[in-house]
């Protein structure tokens, strides 16, 4: 069974970039997405940000926030553009609303609320869909599978143990902010962060392993995305 997936994300590495020949070429996220259910097929129509309109008219103006408020652009959006979708992808994180506080329980509170935002508003426009909002951003859900590193590798490391928890000062390539824990990970496996590296990593992530380690922010996702690919095909 073929699905129409309206998607908007952050940027090339979680939902892609066009290669310049009328293709799409995926993001990370686009395949982590189709490791929660093979019997189907996605065709993926991606939105990128910047397509989105800046301002809303007055009369829809207020009526969501934050990660909702994303998604009522892409509504409207898909709605004037006249393109035809069976469900509604929506990508983000939640780095800006965690900020530097490290507790869990601040983690917690940010992540039920950023996914509250985006439900709100599927469910609002009655949208069949889900959200994907890693706490605090996508690599450190890449952190979660150290076996992942391993297949794609071949060298087995030791990864934090809690990744959602990491944070740390941006401007410090030293710090335990997520991106540069991930830095120097794939730089100690003489690689980089980039967008195919990240797309071999999810490949051969296990599922059950992040759901495990990323239980803030992922079983959210991972729930939603998996009963409505199953509604889609009937399952």
């Amino acid at each position: 069974m073929e699905i129409d997936v309206l998607i908007l994300g952050e940027g090339a590495t979680d939902v892609g970039i066009p290669n310049g020949f009328g293709q799409w070429e995926k993001g990370c996220i686009m395949i982590l997405i189709e490791k929660i259910n093979e019997q189907v097929t996605l065709n993926y129509i991606p939105v990128q940000k910047k397509s989105l309109p800046t301002t809303l008219p007055k009369k829809d103006q207020g009526k969501f926030r934050g990660h909702g408020k994303n998604i009522q652009k892409l509504v409207i959006y898909s709605h004037l553009k006249k393109i035809a979708h069976d469900i509604v992808v929506y990508y983000g994180d939640t780095d800006k609303e965690s900020g530097a506080n490290n507790s869990e329980i601040q983690a917690r509170k940010a992540s039920k609320q950023a996914y509250e935002q985006a439900h709100e508003a599927l469910d609002f426009f009655n949208k069949q869909g889900f959200a994907i909002i890693p706490l605090r951003m996508l690599e450190s859900w890449l952190l979660g599978d150290p076996v992942a590193f391993e297949k794609t590798f071949g060298r087995q490391i030791e990864l934090p143990s809690t990744p959602e928890l990491l944070w740390g000062n941006k401007n410090d390539p030293e710090s335990q902010y997520p991106k540069h824990v991930l830095d120097k990970t794939l730089s100690s496996l003489g690689s980089t962060s980039n967008r195919q590296v990240f797309c071999e990593l999810v490949q051969n992530i296990n599922l059950d392993k992040l759901y495990k380690q990323c239980p803030i922010s992922f079983p959210p996702f991972f729930d939603r995305a998996k009963n409505c690919l199953c509604d889609q095909t009937g399952e």
